[in-house]
């Protein structure tokens, strides 16, 4: 499964590249919080990805937005109180569909929706997730963007290995994930 999204994603990314009027890529922090709606149990983690995007206008419009990285959950918050754990990075890449909205000379907003996979030894994750991000421009290269960044379940669960002990691989609970974040981008 891993294999066939990295495959997709590389055909995406070539494709929408060799289109594209306006590109960007870079890396992104996400502080992540996931929360099972059955009894609240929350996994706090990060996320380090590398990202990018590929807009279709000169002046931004619609684009593809693309990214590959390591999740790494650092804490399990349930009724029966903390457990701090470092399980290691784990999988994480996402796709989806952007519009980049310019507001001024060195400030664009950008609303993205598409499917997000976390990956763990036994159970894949995927999330419908949205994302708002306000890019402002340090110079005609690079920018820094942050933003906020939430998602469901469409199916799936999470479930612990070795030393990690997350979520019960449970399909058709959702699980609520918010993530603000903060990243530095090359635009071409």
């Amino acid at each position: 499964m891993k294999r066939a999204l990295i495959a997709v994603l590389i055909i995406v990314i070539a494709s929408s590249s060799a289109f594209a009027a306006k590109g960007e890529i870079g890396g992104t922090l996400y502080p992540d919080a996931m929360i099972s709606t059955s009894d609240g149990t929350t996994v706090l983690g990060v996320i380090l990805m590398a990202e990018g995007a590929n807009y279709f206008g000169a002046d931004g419009g619609f684009g593809i937005e693309y990214g590959l990285g390591g999740w790494f959950p650092l804490a399990n918050i349930s009724s029966e109180g903390a457990e701090f754990s470092f399980g290691g990075a784990l999988f994480a890449g996402k796709a989806g569909l952007a519009y980049d909205l310019p507001l001024g000379e060195a400030f664009d907003l950008v609303f993205s929706l598409g499917l997000k996979l976390r990956t763990l030894v036994i159970v894949n994750i995927f999330d419908l997730y949205g994302t708002v991000t306000a890019s402002f421009d340090l110079n005609e290269t690079l920018a820094i963007k942050t933003g906020l960044t939430a998602g469901c379940t469409l199916f799936g669960g999470l479930m612990g290995s070795g030393d990690v002990s997350l979520f019960p691989a449970e399909d058709g609970v959702p699980i609520i994930t918010a993530s603000p974040f903060v990243g530095l981008s090359f635009v071409y």
